[in-house]
């Protein structure tokens, strides 16, 4: 057996399916460009970074007015899993459907990783 299988098998992946470095450095990206736009950002400069075509130039930063809306609402911070849960006590309709989802989604993956902690303990 070649030593590459062997360490494939040690590690549990491949090396090509391990991407920590680009990962790491499109995050690294990501949050140059955020500060940058919100820093810095007046309408009519350019936002460097987000040039994806070769021959392409970067895009430039407009007028809040138009943006749509929605787009200022991903800004807004989400709401924890205990303020859902409290909301949930109290009405479950008073939340969106799209705090329904999250809440089901968070109260999912708790579940999941108390069920792995209890098997790594056992």
């Amino acid at each position: 057996m070649s030593i590459w299988i062997t360490r494939w098998m040690r590690s549990g992946l491949p090396p090509m399916m391990r991407m920590p470095k680009k990962a790491a450095a499109a995050a690294e990206k990501k949050k140059i460009v955020q500060e940058y736009v919100a820093e810095t950002s007046k309408p009519g400069d350019p936002i460097p970074g987000l040039n994806y075509m070769k021959d392409g130039k970067d895009p430039v930063v407009m007028e809040d007015d138009k943006y749509p809306e929605w787009l200022f609402e991903l800004l807004k911070p989400r709401r924890s899993l205990q303020e859902l849960e409290k909301a949930a006590d109290q009405d479950v309709n008073n939340l969106t459907y799209q705090e329904q989802r999250r809440l089901l989604k968070l109260i999912n993956r708790q579940r999941i990783k108390a069920e792995n902690e209890r098997k790594q303990k056992g």
